[in-house]
């Protein structure tokens, strides 16, 4: 078996978090028409917490590294890359919904290669 190289790894985490952001969209549609206690509590209070921060570094960095770059972080903060993916979904949309394009675009470019 060959080792995977970076380029693969890199490959590979970027198409589980958008995995990640395509799934958090469907999540904020249920959020947004559910009762918030059928939210997961974890990805709700990050996002309460995290939700500016995403924003602002999307507003920054308003490219699919910046997207790639803020999953990254949340998953080293402990998150899995779904629940990423919701955080940074609920974040623009709750709070800076002049980003939902870019995420709509990230998630059809490398969400059609996770099936």
């Amino acid at each position: 078996m060959s080792t995977p190289t970076i380029s693969t790894l890199r490959k590979t985490t970027v198409r589980a978090f958008a995995l990640g952001v395509v799934s958090g969209a469907f999540l904020t549609a249920a959020i947004v028409a559910a009762a918030p206690a059928k939210a997961d509590s974890t990805t709700l209070a990050y996002t309460a917490v995290m939700g500016e921060i995403v924003c602002t570094t999307l507003t920054e960095f308003p490219a699919f590294t910046g997207i790639t770059g803020i999953g990254q972080a949340i998953v080293a903060d402990g998150l899995t890359l779904d629940q990423a993916g919701e955080v940074m979904w609920m974040s623009v949309a709750n709070l800076c919904p002049e980003h939902t394009s870019l995420l709509m675009r990230y998630a059809a470019r490398y969400g059609t290669d996770l099936a």
